[in-house]
């Protein structure tokens, strides 16, 4: 019937990596002398297929409900060797030489149901996910399996005082899940000091967010986006580093190795400033600062992530229209310094430069850009 709307989409997706690298440690005071090399092989194979189907169904007097199913299933096998020679010997370092697979199951079923009474808009929405991974290696006979359902409700109201000034509230729960690389328990190996190994015991990160924003526009050029925030999530996901040892050949050496663990809860809290600026019909600018603040408190492994600390963060952004058809782009952004857990990282500041210009009548277009200056 008339707007009714059912869709469904269904996709594949096979992926082939092969990497390999030679590692040389050379000796080079008093004497130069090649040490050992060290051969690693990463072979991986990913496929990953999504199915959704969705209905939505109209309510009278400016309503809508939405219904929907997604399933997500992904399946990983990584094989990966290092070996080292020294001294005419070339040897296998068991610690970093395995066959992982990997196999994540999510299955969604989500509805949302909205409605407007005149300048005030509602949506409500309820999403369940019922997850089933399965990992193991298959050389140190090591297997892990992990089921859960989750609930994420959600809540967004927007009331528009005109067609100048709005304001929106929304609360929800939300979910981060680690990534493949964070889990397959053999990863990155750098060199014989420094490797990353996944943690195959990583649980995702759960938030609860709640935001409250203000549009107003002033003129035909000048607009400004107020906001502030609240953020709380546990099981928060942290780069933790530990000092472990290898056997290589006949003898035994230490090494850092880095992964990804569940540090605890992670509070963030702060106000967001955005403005967009048009002086001219060709310049177009918008800039945004963030002041927020937070608080960390978790340990892993006898490691304290307690800290707590404000972090100032914002970019520009300049667009220059020159002609019809050229563009050209600013982009500028900083972070402020931090220290959390077990690092400390500097602030850093940035530039993207992009230009554009149509070709063919509109019909194709020349882009260069620069990134990180």
């Amino acid at each position: 019937k008339e707007g009714h709307q059912l869709t469904a989409r269904i996709s594949g997706e096979f992926t082939q990596n092969n990497e390999g690298s030679t590692i040389n440690s050379k000796k080079i005071a008093p004497i130069q002398q090649t040490l050992s090399q060290d051969f690693t092989k990463n072979n991986e194979k990913i496929s990953r297929y999504v199915a959704s189907v969705d209905y939505t169904l109209p309510i009278k007097k400016n309503g809508t409900l939405e219904v929907g199913y997604r399933s997500d299933l992904s399946s990983i096998e990584n094989d990966f060797s290092v070996k080292r020679q020294s001294e005419n010997t070339t040897f296998t370092i068991p610690e970093f030489t395995d066959l992982t697979n990997y196999d994540e199951n999510i299955h969604a079923f989500y509805s949302q149901i909205s409605k407007k009474i005149k300048n005030l808009s509602i949506k409500l929405g309820l999403r369940t996910e019922i997850s089933n991974i399965n990992i193991s290696a298959e050389r140190k006979s090591f297997s892990n399996q992990k089921n859960y359902t989750d609930w994420f409700p959600s809540a967004f109201v927007d009331y528009a005082f005109n067609e100048k000034n709005k304001v929106q509230f929304s609360t929800s729960r939300r979910v981060n899940r680690p990534r493949s690389w964070m889990i397959v328990p053999f990863s990155t190996f750098t060199d014989e000091r420094n490797s990353f190994v996944g943690n195959a015991d990583i649980n995702p990160s759960y938030m609860f967010a709640t935001e409250f924003d203000f549009t107003t526009k002033i003129s035909d050029k000048f607009s400004f986006y107020p906001s502030l925030y609240y953020r709380k999530t546990s099981d928060e996901m942290e780069l933790f580093v530990e000092k472990k040892q290898i056997t290589s050949g006949s003898e035994t050496q230490d090494f850092f190795a880095s992964t990804i663990a569940n540090i605890g809860d992670y509070t963030a809290f702060g106000a967001e400033l955005g403005v967009s600026y048009k002086p001219f019909n060709w310049w177009n600018m918008f800039a945004e600062i963030v002041l927020n603040g937070f608080i960390q408190r978790g340990a892993f492994r006898g490691t304290s992530f307690d800290g707590e600390g404000l972090l100032l963060s914002g970019r520009y952004n300049a667009t220059f229209s020159f002609f019809k058809s050229m563009k050209f782009q600013i982009q500028n952004f900083y972070r402020g310094p931090i220290e959390t857990g077990q690092y400390r990282r500097k602030e850093f500041y940035g530039i993207n430069i992009g230009l554009s210009n149509d070709l063919f009548n509109g019909n194709g277009v020349l882009a260069l850009n620069i990134r990180d200056v």
